[in-house]
């Protein structure tokens, strides 16, 4: 007989990003500056290249050019 897991899915290193960089937004009011995007991803153990893919991935992270620099943003869920 085999036996199920009862354990959650683990995310995948990506996922885990996307969900970290979902949550940042959300708690700066749906959206930040690009480098404190990279900033603080580093600090929480994310890096650049992981939080790039996070963007060119998803469909409810943008970044937007405002003025000299980009901020990324949570689309609005409508």
């Amino acid at each position: 007989m085999t036996e199920t897991s009862a354990e959650e899915p683990v995310m995948t290193r990506r996922e885990a990003a996307a969900q970290w960089t979902r949550d940042f937004l959300a708690a700066r009011g749906r959206r930040a500056p690009s480098h404190d995007v990279y900033s603080e991803g580093g600090r929480a153990g994310y890096r650049k290249s992981t939080l790039q893919y996070v963007l060119n991935t998803s469909q409810d992270i943008v970044a937007v050019k405002d003025g000299r620099s980009w901020v990324w943003q949570l689309v609005n869920e409508e």
